[in-house]
Order: C-alpha cells, then sequence, then structure tokens
C-alpha cells in the first residue's frame, strides 16, 4: 500500500500532536500528544520517540483500540520508563480533563 500522507501538527506553540508518525518536530515541545498504540506502532518506538523529543510532559493518544483491561498496564509501562528519564507522563481517561 505504500506510505501515506501525514501532518503533525502544533497548538499555541505549546502543544504537538505528531499525527501517525514519530516525526522529530526539531524544535522545543512542552507537551507531546504520543501516539501508543495502533498497526503502524510498537511501545518501543513510542517511547524512544517522547525520549528523543523530550517534552515537559506527554500524555497518550491512539490507545482506543486497547481493551479497557489492558490500557492501564500500557500506560504504567510508558509512565515507569518516561519517569526515570524524569519525563512526565500523563494517562487521561476517557471522559477526564487535566490541565497541562
Amino acid at each position: 500500500m505504500g506510505q501515506v500522507q501525514n501532518t503533525g501538527y502544533f497548538v499555541a506553540d505549546k502543544l504537538f500532536y505528531p499525527g501517525d508518525s514519530f516525526i522529530n518536530p526539531e524544535r522545543v515541545v512542552d507537551v507531546l500528544a504520543l501516539p501508543v498504540a495502533g498497526p503502524w506502532c510498537k511501545i518501543g518506538d513510542a517511547i524512544r520517540y517522547a525520549l528523543l523529543v523530550r517534552p515537559r510532559v506527554a500524555f497518550p493518544v491512539h490507545d482506543g483500540m486497547i481493551k479497557p483491561g489492558n490500557v492501564a498496564g500500557l500506560h504504567s509501562l510508558v509512565q515507569n520508563v518516561l519517569r526515570q528519564q524524569n519525563l512526565e507522563f500523563m494517562p487521561i481517561t476517557d471522559g477526564e480533563t487535566k490541565e497541562l
């Protein structure tokens, strides 16, 4: 099928949403919407991407396809690894709001 076009977005020069990719924005990212699941995504790649970008805080996206009983474990894994590198990972559940 080949590579599809991807679009990443910066919102208010603060939040970076990379779309369906691990593209390096090559600039400071305060808040990262971190893809953690999908047919193109491996969790190790997601963690390496967060370590490359080094945002102040990251929150998971693309995790809606994960069964509810498994999503907490996935989030916990990412959170533990990023915490060891002094990066904050903030899981957000459906219907929950958080101030970033």
